[in-house]
């Protein structure tokens, strides 16, 4: 059985801090990712449980990135996590296919419970 693997593209600071102890929590690959051909290939492979996209660098590939991995591994979830508060870009994350959208302010906690939400689905039959 292959490990369990988040992709995680852009995220930084404190919030990559806490994911990765929330991954040595529940036993996830936790993938850093700076770019974003990088990211759509690991994604191509198939064994990514979920995505996480930080919005803010180059909006149009990252927003293009959001349709392809949506349209293209729909059983897989694309959390997009904004850098300011822009409902009308956070609007079009999920219009392209996030299954979850966060922006400031963005509590941590909640990040993990939707992960773990992510993970005990994937285990259900």
């Amino acid at each position: 059985m292959k490990q369990r693997q988040i992709l995680s593209l852009g995220i930084e600071g404190r919030l990559l801090e806490h994911l990765k102890e929330w991954a040595t929590e529940w036993r996830v690959w936790l993938r850093e990712l700076q770019q974003i051909d990088a990211c759509r290939n690991l994604a191509e492979q198939g064994d990514a449980l979920v995505t996480l996209l930080r919005l803010g660098r180059d909006l149009e590939k990252e927003l293009l990135l959001v349709r392809d991995l949506a349209s293209r591994f729909p059983r897989s979830r694309i959390v997009v996590i904004g850098d300011v508060d822009n409902p009308m870009l956070m609007s079009l994350a999920m219009d392209l296919g996030a299954s979850l959208v966060f922006h400031p302010p963005m509590a941590i906690p909640w990040l993990r419970h939707a992960l773990e939400r992510f993970l005990v689905s994937e285990e259900s039959p």
